[in-house]
């Protein structure tokens, strides 16, 4: 009996367990609740203030772009005229009007934004919260949608066209500045003589047999448009006409380069000059196997600036071919012996110091002139070969052309020895820096 009275004992002991560890259990799971809340609570209204702050700061990049977007059109505006005026203006209308909505869309979209973040104290449950922060996010979504894409579409599509703007306006006012630059340049004396006091052509010849007499300079021509054009077009030509473009810009007058590469690549430009022309232009002399005799004959290209003016004899007092692709020259020559002066230097100086009535005076006593408009001569002819013997003055208009030396009969060998004697003697450079004019005027016997 006690037994059982002790067993009923134990059963109401446990059953009493139970209830209290299930009341505890509930205790337990409120305050889970309500901690869970807490803390989502927490984690959303972390969220949401993101939100709006990301609301802000879209608002005040946007601004920034409007404002940079609007001080280029503006920019444009002012330097525009006519029918591209009105169109800009246009354009920074939209641009305007654009920015209006798209930052009423923003400031609209910031209170919506906050105004569920101010619902978040009266959530009591997780799915109360959870709907805030849905509501927000989806208020959200619409920040990349309506007014705000329609003006970063409208903004890109104005940044792409004051670019273009801005380049077309650029190069405008390159040329501009250009045109205006080279007629304010004080263009050298010889320039005016020859190219604005230009008569006619004077003494010259189509006949090459005259020029390798030194009686005259001769006018010749590639023999086919084709050969004339492969010449411009290889890629050595294009080389030397890129580095002397280059050159010009830093403000020199006149640019030489060479044609590069060693003996190999130097043969096939000769071989693919030579395709083209008379082959009397390449008569050459034999030369040593060495360092300096490479730069005997070898090839040039020569580019002008809009206004240039030199003295000059041909390379090592040779006759020289002058091809030109591109430009207007003028090319006058002297005898040297009707030069007034003793020495080289004096006849240079005296060319350089001449009047016009006295330059065209030596031209017609003694000389001849030649002019190239837009690559050619007079009759078409492309190439000016000038002869042993003879000073040479040159004014030249954006004018690239090629030259070369070559040599003639035992007369014509002599007026080019006797030609570079007189340099020598004349320009001490010539005789120490300068190759190869010392080594070829000690191989064929000048003085040095």
């Amino acid at each position: 009996m006690q037994k059982q009275r002790l067993q009923a004992s134990e059963g109401e002991d446990a059953m009493m367990a139970a209830i209290f560890c299930g009341v505890e259990k509930e205790k337990g799971e409120e305050k889970s609740d309500e901690k869970n809340v807490n803390v989502e609570r927490m984690r959303i209204g972390l969220r949401t203030q993101q939100a709006v702050e990301k609301v802000q700061s879209k608002l005040t990049d946007l601004e920034a772009v409007y404002d940079s977007v609007k001080a280029d059109v503006q920019k444009i505006v002012e330097g525009a005229d006519g029918a591209d005026k009105g169109a800009m203006e246009k354009v920074a209308a939209d641009l305007e009007h654009s920015w209006g909505l798209a930052k009423a869309h923003l400031l609209c979209l910031s209170k919506e934004v906050t105004a569920c973040q101010s619902g978040l104290p009266d959530a009591s449950t997780v799915p109360a919260l959870v709907a805030i922060h849905e509501a927000a996010a989806t208020k959200m979504k619409t920040m990349c949608q309506g007014a705000t894409t329609d003006f970063q579409a409208l903004v890109k599509q104005i940044r792409n066209q004051s670019r273009a703007q801005v380049r077309a306006f650029g190069i405008l006012n390159a040329k501009q500045r250009k045109t205006e630059e080279e007629a304010t340049r004080q263009k050298p004396a010889l320039w005016h003589i020859l190219v604005k006091e230009w008569k006619s052509p004077t003494n010259g010849s189509d006949s090459l047999f005259e020029c390798l007499q030194g009686v005259r300079a001769a006018r010749v021509s590639v023999s086919s448009e084709n050969s004339y054009q492969k010449i411009i077009d290889d890629t050595k030509t294009r080389a030397c006409i890129r580095t002397n473009l280059k050159n010009l810009k830093l403000g020199q007058a006149g640019v030489v380069t060479a044609v590069s590469g060693g003996p190999g690549p130097q043969k096939k430009f000769k071989t693919l000059v030579r395709s083209g022309c008379d082959i009397e232009l390449f008569t050459a002399v034999v030369l040593p196997k060495t360092d300096w005799a490479f730069h005997v004959f070898k090839f040039e290209v020569v580019t002008s600036s809009s206004a240039w003016a030199s003295i000059s004899w041909p390379h090592l007092g040779m006759m020289e071919a002058r091809l030109v692709m591109a430009g207007s020259m003028v090319v006058a020559g002297v005898e040297n012996n009707s030069v007034p002066g003793h020495s080289f230097k004096d006849k240079r100086d005296y060319l350089a110091q001449t009047t016009g009535p006295g330059l065209w005076a030596l031209i017609q006593a003694n000389g001849f002139v030649e002019k190239f408009q837009d690559g050619q001569m007079e009759g078409g002819a492309n190439i000016l070969v000038i002869p042993s013997g003879f000073a040479t003055v040159t004014a030249a208009e954006n004018c690239t052309y090629l030259r070369w030396s070559f040599c003639g009969d035992e007369r014509d060998a002599a007026r080019a020895n006797l030609t570079l004697q007189g340099l020598c003697d004349s320009f001490a450079d010539l005789k120490t820096g300068t190759v190869p004019y010392a080594d070829y005027a000690k191989y064929i016997g000048c003085r040095v």
